[in-house]
């Protein structure tokens, strides 16, 4: 319950309207609504991706918004991988949770997860023993073993990606972990809404508690890259306010250049400055004259 009132509070939050009554992430749509809730409880984002700017000196426009879809929307999603069982031998109990990007560095290092997954195969040299290869290329690329303890989960990590295997197996199980293209990234709302379905509607039997573990885990994992987005989008902000306060700076430099050069020509004796000016044209005009005299003078001159 407590979940499902704080999805409500975050809705509200991201459809916040402005003192003229538009959408503040709803980019350049500033009378449409951004964020809509569907009928079957999942989100979109109506808005689009423009950036909404003020010149705030004679040289530089400054961003004054951001949209939704950059804050929001535009978070990756840790749970955008699927593990699909090829060869499952009669006897076997064993189960492979949904897989999690734990580590987007690893995922995406050198060498990265492989673009067209990759396949766990159980058998060599035991049961108990695995195998990770390349989906269509020979050789592995990595190896292990599952403790005796069916009663715990074991963790296999590869490139990033963690998938907790249970039960027994007994060689021989082939399990792939591919990408899901349309998966790659998932909006806050959606991770939220997501876990609430999950604790709400999820069976209480060793199955559902399973699939309830993995939903949790996606959740939090995905939250956490929310927050890292926010974050991001947040530091973007307080770059932007030194710009304004160091522009602010100048101007009020320059405002107070202006004022003295106001209050010189306020204050300024007209008569006296007249006097001036014109003695200052008399001795220029003497020192015309020496010049072209001077000039004049040569050898030739003093020879004569």
């Amino acid at each position: 319950a407590e979940l499902g009132e704080r999805e409500d509070e975050l809705f509200s939050l991201m459809n916040t309207r402005n003192a003229r009554g538009e959408y503040l992430f709803a980019g350049f749509q500033g009378k449409t609504q951004p964020f809509v809730r569907q009928a079957d409880g999942s989100y979109s984002y109506a808005g689009d991706e423009g950036q909404r700017k003020l010149q705030v000196a004679s040289s530089l426009d400054l961003a004054i918004s951001d949209s939704g879809k950059k804050i929001f929307e535009n978070v990756v999603n840790a749970g955008r991988l699927d593990a699909a069982f090829t060869v499952s031998p009669v006897g076997s109990t064993l189960t492979a949770s949904a897989p999690l990007v734990q580590d987007e560095v690893a995922f995406s290092g050198t060498p990265p997860f492989p673009a067209a997954g990759v396949e766990i195969v159980f058998g060599n040299p035991t049961a108990s023993s695995y195998e990770v290869f390349e989906i269509g290329v020979p050789g592995a690329l990595a190896s292990g073993s599952l403790d005796n303890d069916t009663n715990t989960s074991d963790r296999l990590v590869f490139r990033g990606v963690s998938v907790l295997l249970d039960g027994a197996p007994v060689g021989g199980e082939t399990i792939q972990v591919t990408a899901d293209p349309t998966r790659q990234k998932q909006g806050i709302l959606s991770t939220i809404a997501n876990l609430r379905t999950a604790l709400e509607s999820t069976a209480d039997t060793p199955a559902g508690n399973l699939q309830l573990r993995d939903a949790v885990a996606v959740a939090l994992t995905n939250l956490d890259h929310g927050m890292t987005k926010v974050d991001g989008v947040r530091g973007e902000i307080g770059a932007r306010l030194n710009i304004v306060e160091s522009t602010q700076t100048d101007n009020e430099d320059v405002s107070l250049v202006n004022k003295g050069v106001q209050a010189d020509l306020r204050e300024l004796d007209y008569a006296e400055a007249l006097s001036r000016l014109s003695f200052q044209s008399i001795i220029l005009e003497a020192a015309q004259q020496s010049y072209v005299k001077i000039s004049g003078l040569n050898l030739f001159n003093q020879l004569r």
